[in-house]
């Protein structure tokens, strides 16, 4: 699952996904992968389009672009220059954006006049019949990774890759939802483990339940010394559960 990419930050359908209580029940998070991220935009090779025209004619035309809210998002500068008048489309993601354009989905029952173009990836234009490539490479950093977390049904059952099995965790992810206890308070008791637990990065998102304008905060934790990192986190849940509802959402 994609949890944050080094452009566009975290990715909040995986946030969301991570509200779940069946987090620490049936999933765990038991590793991660960074991949480098590239992008290419894409037309419908069904639309007309002599195979002659030459590309920037047919950037010219383009009204709309579609892709997931991520790749739009780390492709903006890009658009912004090459195509600063197309209006810009966020679906659920960037296959269905490249999907969209050969089957002719309309966007809320309407279909957007003029040219259409996706951001998606090479493997897109290799797996989906149907696309023309226009342009390679317009993320807006040649460095763009993203940060994919491994998801496993246990939290001791050795992954299939030999390379997971016998790793030593020095990272964690809680998932703390404070009820009587408030940001600052729950840094707090953070900051007091600074001995042998660093904060790598704090997300949040709204709770699904409690009072208004409450938020459900996930922090990311490394160990910073020779000390098990089980037992550091022991330590800091111990604190955090007097006023908040703490989980592991999985150590790696």
């Amino acid at each position: 699952m994609p949890l944050a990419n080094s452009t566009h930050g975290a990715v909040i359908e995986t946030l969301d996904a991570l509200r779940s209580d069946r987090w620490s029940k049936d999933a765990f998070i038991r590793d991660e992968i960074t991949l480098k991220i590239e992008h290419c935009l894409v037309v419908s090779a069904f639309t007309g389009l002599s195979p002659e025209e030459d590309a920037a004619d047919i950037l010219k035309s383009i009204v709309c672009v579609y892709s997931h809210e991520q790749a739009l998002g780390q492709c903006a500068n890009w658009l912004s220059k090459h195509l600063p008048a197309a209006k810009r489309v966020k679906v659920e993601s960037t296959a269905a954006a490249a999907e969209r354009l050969v089957t002719k989905k309309a966007i809320m029952g309407q279909q957007t006049a003029g040219r259409e173009a996706a951001i998606c990836s090479e493997m897109c234009i290799r797996t989906v019949p149907g696309l023309r490539l226009l342009q390679r490479n317009i993320q807006d950093r040649d460095d763009n990774q993203t940060r994919f977390i491994v998801v496993g049904c246990s939290s001791t059952i050795p992954l299939p890759a030999r390379k997971l099995v016998d790793k030593v965790p020095t990272r964690t992810l809680l998932r703390i939802s404070p009820r009587n206890s408030n940001l600052g308070s729950i840094l707090s008791l953070i900051s007091a483990t600074s001995q042998t637990l660093s904060v790598e990065r704090i997300n949040c998102r709204p709770q699904l339940e409690g009072k208004t304008w409450s938020d459900v905060y996930f922090v990311e934790l490394s160990k910073n010394s020779a000390q098990n990192l089980e037992e550091s986190i022991g330590s800091l849940l111990a604190g955090l559960k007097l006023g908040s509802d703490a989980v592991i959402l999985g150590s790696w």
